[in-house]
């Protein structure tokens, strides 16, 4: 008991000590999430989610349900889509 009470003064001097109390450090002033609201077409979709309208939650929840079972259909083989590599790759000039 006598230990816990030696503590407490040492735990409230240390409340002074805050490195972010002090003058020219970081300070949350909510600056990111007004920048963000800026950027937003539409400030209320940060709120809540906007449903699409030709969305399938049975399609879906049938995608989910084989993933859980490892049932997962591959894709078709015509999608476009290699799952090899990419080649190449951009250099930046110097001059």
């Amino acid at each position: 008991m006598s230990a816990r009470l030696l503590l407490l003064p040492a735990l409230l001097a240390l409340t002074s000590c805050d490195p972010f109390a002090r003058r020219g450090t970081f300070n949350v002033d909510y600056a990111p999430s007004a920048n963000l609201s800026a950027e937003a077409a539409d400030p209320v979709d940060l709120l809540h989610g906007r449903g699409a309208d030709t969305s399938d939650a049975v399609t879906a929840a049938a995608a989910v349900d084989r993933a859980r079972t490892d049932k997962v259909k591959s894709l078709p083989m015509d999608s476009g889509f290699s799952t090899s590599g990419s080649g190449g790759g951009g250099g930046g000039g110097g001059s």
